[in-house]
C-alpha cells in the first residue's frame, strides 16, 4: 500500500476514534441504555487496536503494553481507579 493512501486510513482512524469518544461522552451525558454505551466503548477499543496496527504495532504489543500500564498503576496505587486495574490484570493473564 503506499504512503498516502496509509495516511489517509490514519486520518480516517483518528476521526472514528475521536467520534465515538464524543458519541459516549453524550451516550453518558444522556444516560443512554447501559448497552448503546458498552457499544461505543467497543469501537473505541477496535478503532486503538485498528490505529495501532495502522501506524506498525501489533495487537499483541498492544496487548502488553495494556497489562505492563495496568501493573504500573496498580503498583502506584495513585489511580481513582486502582481496583479496575487489578481486575483487569487478570482478565488479560486469563486470555
Amino acid at each position: 500500500m503506499d504512503i498516502t493512501a496509509n495516511i489517509r486510513i490514519i486520518e480516517m482512524l483518528k476521526t472514528e476514534l475521536l467520534k465515538h469518544v464524543a458519541d459516549l461522552h453524550e451516550a453518558l451525558l444522556k444516560q443512554m441504555p447501559l448497552a448503546e454505551r458498552e457499544e461505543l466503548l467497543s469501537r473505541i477499543v477496535i478503532d486503538c487496536y485498528m490505529l495501532t496496527r495502522r501506524i506498525g504495532g501489533s495487537y499483541e504489543q498492544l496487548d502488553n503494553n495494556i497489562s505492563d500500564t495496568l501493573r504500573l498503576m496498580l503498583l502506584d496505587g495513585k489511580e481513582p481507579s486502582v481496583r479496575d486495574a487489578g481486575g483487569l490484570i487478570k482478565f488479560f493473564e486469563s486470555r
